[in-house]
């Protein structure tokens, strides 16, 4: 909630949010930590690599900053967007912090974190100028990069590979069309009969854990 001074005009936020860690192997409870010192974005996707957890605030107040959890001692520290970017995704690509920003509606900049220490530094890595009416900037989000190619998912139902050597896009899979589910029953079920869908792509890791043998 956004509260404003009748006499000064300055304005605040209250919010009220708590923060739990549950650590598999180790209890079954959750742990209670600080409270972050900014409210998460609600449609903020996390990431978490080299050992902490990564969210985008809401930017209430036009503060526009990252959040960062620590999984070692489990504090949380800020950092603030790349310049001129007030809005986006964060993404991890080849081992870094990305940011992904719209900068119009036919442009998308991925902006990579160089250096996150007592001044984080960050430096614009791709600019893609490669929409049309078929691929919009809407559900742009780039899953996997390699070298000079990335792997992106554009309006939560199609993969492209981008080649940034000649800044072309190429459709991969329309998983509107391609994609199938099937029924216990062995039988096939359409697109048509499910309704709308919004798929999610994320990179296959496989894990040392499994996630269906009792413990």
């Amino acid at each position: 909630m956004v509260l404003e001074d009748e006499d000064t005009g300055e304005r605040s936020f209250e919010y009220d949010i708590g923060h739990e860690v549950f650590t598999l192997g180790l209890g079954h409870s959750w742990e209670i930590t600080d409270n972050p010192p900014l409210a998460i974005c609600p449609f903020a996707r996390p990431v978490c690599m080299k050992g902490a957890f990564y969210w985008c605030t809401d930017g209430m107040l036009n503060e526009y900053m990252i959040l960062r959890f620590n999984l070692y001692d489990e504090k949380f520290g800020m950092l603030p967007f790349p310049p001129g970017c007030h809005h986006g995704d964060l993404a991890e690509l080849s081992g870094k912090l990305c940011f992904v920003h719209a900068a119009n509606v036919d442009t998308i900049c991925i902006w990579q974190l160089v250096d996150d220490k007592l001044e984080p530094v960050w430096s614009q890595c791709s600019r893609i100028d490669v929409f049309s009416n078929e691929i919009s900037t809407y559900g742009f989000f780039p899953i996997l990069s390699r070298d000079t190619e990335m792997l992106i998912a554009v309006d939560d139902e199609k993969l492209y590979q981008l080649y940034e050597w000649s800044d072309t896009m190429s459709e991969l899979v329309d998983m509107e069309d391609v994609l199938e589910y099937e029924r216990a029953d062995g039988s096939k079920l359409t697109f048509g009969e499910i309704g709308r869908i919004l798929y999610y792509v994320v990179p296959f890791v496989e894990s040392l854990v499994s996630i269906s043998a009792s413990n």
